[in-house]
């Protein structure tokens, strides 16, 4: 039940900002972490007149076994909320840098905040391949992905 309301959410706050939006998105990923990799996708849009990319995301931990865990107790199973691209770059259409920012829940309980910098290739006309390194509890992540603009 929980997450039929989360997901009723973020269409709303999704078709709120896409009424006055420029370019949709959708992004799939994969986030190395030091605990264990995480499964990620994001919903977005281009703010009109602007580069800066804002948006939800819900993503999840593949599955690890206790004895891959080792000492770690307590983990993040899931982080959801929302994220905002600001663009380093922008002179390029075919190549850039942004600094993504996500915040929200993990496990719905834990505040949590997350910088990092994504670098993107435009593969096809509304395809581009991105890759990034963060930061999440004081380690490194290391951030692939696939993304879509589905109205350009």
């Amino acid at each position: 039940m929980k997450a039929l309301q989360n997901t009723l959410i973020v269409i709303a706050l999704f078709a709120a900002l896409t009424s006055q939006a420029q370019v949709l998105t959708a992004h799939t990923y994969v986030e190395k972490t030091h605990i264990s990799p995480k499964f990620g996708t994001r919903l977005g849009v281009y703010l009109p007149k602007s580069q800066i990319e804002v948006g939800g995301f819900y993503q999840y931990s593949a599955p690890v076994s206790k004895s891959e865990l080792g000492s770690y107790t307590s983990y993040e199973k899931e982080f959801a909320g929302a994220y905002i691209n600001y663009p380093l770059t922008i002179n390029n259409p075919n190549l850039g840098l942004d600094l993504n920012l996500r915040t929200g829940l993990t496990n719905a309980k834990n505040f949590t905040i997350t910088p990092t910098l994504l670098g993107h290739v435009k593969l096809l006309k509304q395809i581009y391949l991105n890759g990034g390194v963060g930061v999440r509890a004081f380690r490194p992540t290391y951030t692939f992905g696939i993304q879509l603009h589905l109205n350009h």
